[in-house]
């Protein structure tokens, strides 16, 4: 064509060719071709859909995952109760560990731990619930630190056994108390079966009882303080 061609300025817009030649519309007037004036209704814009669509988009994204660390706590508490129980079982039908009185007395603890975790952590319960539940934790854990060490007395033979359990020497022994021990055979809670760096299982119970208890008193004031602030 041996017209001329005019190219309109676009008002503050600096756009390439392909852009120009995408937007523009062509009008043939005899040998001349003119370009129209872009202005910025030219310009696509996101419609009322498509930003609807991006935040649809944005919204669907995965949550980051929240941790309630309450109920975290009961959780382990569960875990250690269950598994010191079942420690204690592996030993005793496992490896031949005959427990005595006190020995089962010790394992009531973890038996409660484990019950009062179990409820924290399945039951709908408040957070100020179950944070009580872990205190109630500790308590029971220096009540089995205390079983525990009483049972490191009697094999100390720091003082007799309240239960009867303490072994007796055959030459001491009446006529019933020997026939009972035939019929109804029984471990003294003074026999040490097992020592590990000089401490008897019950001397370890003494220690990871108290280490327990602390942790959970502790746990628990933490946890209050945090959620007053």
């Amino acid at each position: 064509m041996n017209g001329e061609i005019y190219c309109a300025p676009i008002l503050g817009q600096a756009l390439k060719c392909s852009q120009v030649l995408a937007f523009a519309g062509t009008c043939v007037r005899g040998s001349r071709l003119t370009l129209p004036m872009l202005t910025y209704s030219h310009i696509a814009t996101p419609t009322a859909g498509a930003i609807s669509a991006a935040m649809d988009t944005v919204q669907r994204r995965p949550q980051p995952i929240t941790v309630d660390p309450v109920r975290m706590t009961l959780a382990a508490l569960l875990v250690v109760g269950l598994g010191a129980i079942g420690m204690a079982l592996v030993g005793q039908f496992a490896f031949g560990l005959v427990p005595c009185i006190l020995c089962l007395y010790q394992r009531v603890p973890y038996a409660v731990v484990a019950g009062l975790s179990a409820l924290g952590v399945l039951l709908p319960l408040t957070t100020t619930v179950r944070r009580r539940l872990v205190a109630m934790a500790g308590v029971v854990f220096l009540v089995g630190a205390a079983i525990a060490f009483y049972h490191v007395g009697v094999e100390a033979h720091w003082w007799a056994a309240a239960t009867g359990c303490a072994g007796t020497p055959v030459g001491q022994m009446t006529m019933e108390q020997f026939q009972a021990q035939i019929f109804t055979p029984q471990k003294p809670c003074d026999q040490v079966d097992v020592r590990f760096l000089g401490l008897s299982l019950a001397g370890w119970n003494t220690i990871a009882s108290l280490v327990l208890a602390v942790g959970c008193l502790l746990q628990s004031r933490r946890l209050s303080s945090g959620s007053s602030t």
